[in-house]
């Protein structure tokens, strides 16, 4: 038994690493914070660069766990070649944000290194929510990133955005974590297992003789579904998106719309295409149907939008409906069209963020209205060009990134053949491009009354990480393997 144990913890080596160092970096940081003789801002630079620093290490340390299939801690976590991947790219992509953050925390939060610490916090906990292999330890993980998150967002306590935000936040998330907690018991009263292996061998017996399926059960996963749907902020469990985006720091809100959906969507795709894969005629409908909302919704509710951060929420929530609607096929090209799209989502968003950071008004706060994006001519003619690429890129026009992103996810549905999911796609899609094109309008053609209302100013992350960005989203028609070859093994570790 100890031999086994001590087995278990060279596994889970990188997660313990991670949360050990945080937990150090926390009361090094309070310490730090205590000494009258240094800056506040000093304090909130080096905990950036020591995050960045863990997430290095802790990405190395997963290295030695590659094309290895480990079993854990009573088998409540699993350590295999997909959850590697899949914890390389959440700490990839959080590295990119606390990069392009460097700025504005020395900024905003100067005396606030717990944001950095919560930041961490959530990280972890989405660590071991990828890993998961079992009920108990995934409604652990979701809800510590939850409860970090309802924090955040309520972060700026001397606004009552933000405090609104957060309470709202909370409350929602409660109800959507009595669904999960009632579906779980559901499904645990049904196959007698936590496990998911346990659970998936139950399932495969009874999906052999559709009578012995209890109604129960199909409450139990119908229920856990719902929990999922409010976390990805897909429609009818999204009303409480825009608001707590609105409220939120605009940190808090990159955060929420890239780093959070990306681990729960990777590990809800795993969740059904292996546990739960063979009551396809269960989640398939409920997919569909979800997939066909969001998209209308977002798309119609995305027009009236005048505010910057709820126009992002609503459209974060219309590529949320397209990613469902990959899903919603139950074949291997939906699962590549949405890994495909997840990755083209969040780079696409990461580069409009740096642009975003770098915008302030007179008073040195972040801009409010799209229509502060029109002075973006004015500021910087490069920028402009990157803006307006971006924004043709999230509107599908083609050669450019974003055109292949829904391309890969309309062959999904012709091959299973959803052709009124698909024509219903290509309309919302059409309609989404009239409010890109609108933004794309407003900061090459409209007329600024005030040059001085709004400044740029960008540091050399911004310019290099929006170079970079440009790049990907102009050359993957000419070199497309780099993306296309990582979905598809991906969703051969996965299938």
């Amino acid at each position: 038994m100890i031999y086994s144990f001590s087995t278990d913890l060279i596994i889970f080596l990188p997660e313990l690493f991670f949360i050990t160092t945080t937990l150090i970096l926390l009361l090094w940081s309070l310490e730090f914070s205590t000494k009258l003789w240094t800056g506040n801002t000093k304090l909130t630079k080096n905990v950036v660069f020591l995050l960045i620093e863990i997430n290095v290490i802790t990405f190395l340390l997963l290295l030695n766990n590659l094309y290895k299939t480990e079993i854990i801690f009573y088998e409540s976590i699993i350590s295999d070649s997909y959850t590697i991947f899949i914890k390389g790219t959440l700490l990839f992509f959080i590295t990119l944000f606390l990069i392009i953050a460097f700025e504005p925390v020395k900024q905003e939060f100067s005396d606030k290194f717990e944001f950095l610490i919560l930041i961490a916090l959530t990280t972890f906990a989405l660590l071991i929510l990828i890993s998961t292999n079992d009920l108990i330890s995934f409604y652990l993980s979701i809800e510590m990133q939850s409860l970090c998150l309802y924090v955040l967002a309520a972060f700026k306590h001397t606004s009552h955005l933000s405090t609104e935000a957060g309470l709202k936040y909370f409350v929602l998330g409660a109800l959507s974590s009595s669904f999960l907690l009632f579906g779980m018991s559901l499904i645990y009263g049904f196959t007698g297992s936590t496990n998911f292996t346990e659970i998936s061998k139950s399932i495969l017996l009874s999906s052999q003789n559709l009578e012995n399926i209890s109604n129960t059960f199909i409450l139990g996963l119908i229920l856990l579904l719902c929990g999922f749907l409010f976390k990805l902020t897909a429609v009818p469990f999204h009303i409480w998106s825009p608001d707590v985006y609105e409220g939120a720091p605009l940190l808090v809100m990159i955060f929420f719309s890239t780093i959070p959906k990306l681990a729960i969507f990777f590990f809800f795709t795993k969740l059904i295409y292996t546990v739960f894969f063979n009551f396809y005629f269960i989640w398939q409908p409920i997919l569909v149907t979800t997939a066909i909302l969001t998209i209308i919704f977002s798309s119609i509710a995305t027009l009236y939008q005048k505010k910057i951060k709820r126009f992002l929420a609503y459209s974060s929530i219309n590529h949320v409906g397209y990613m469902l609607m990959s899903l919603a096929t139950g074949t291997l090209m939906g699962v590549h069209a949405f890994f495909l799209y997840m990755y083209i989502y969040v780079i696409t968003m990461f580069t409009f963020f740096s642009i975003l950071l770098s915008l302030k008004k007179e008073t040195n706060k972040n801009i409010i209205y799209i229509t502060d994006l029109l002075y973006i001519k004015n500021i910087s003619p490069i920028t402009r060009i990157i803006s307006t690429l971006l924004f043709f890129s999230m509107a599908g026009i083609p050669p450019l990134i974003g055109f292949f992103a829904k391309f890969y996810v309309f062959l999904a549905a012709i091959e299973t053949s959803y052709y009124l999911l698909l024509v219903i796609s290509i309309l919302c899609s059409t309609l989404s491009a009239f409010y890109y094109i609108r933004i794309i309008k407003i900061i090459n053609f409209e007329k600024t009354l005030n040059l001085n209302m709004v400044k740029f100013k960008p540091n050399t992350i911004t310019y290099v990480y929006s170079l970079l960005g440009l790049t990907v989203i102009t050359l993957f028609f000419i070199v497309p393997n780099f993306l296309i070859t990582e979905t598809y093994y991906l969703g051969s570790l996965l299938t």
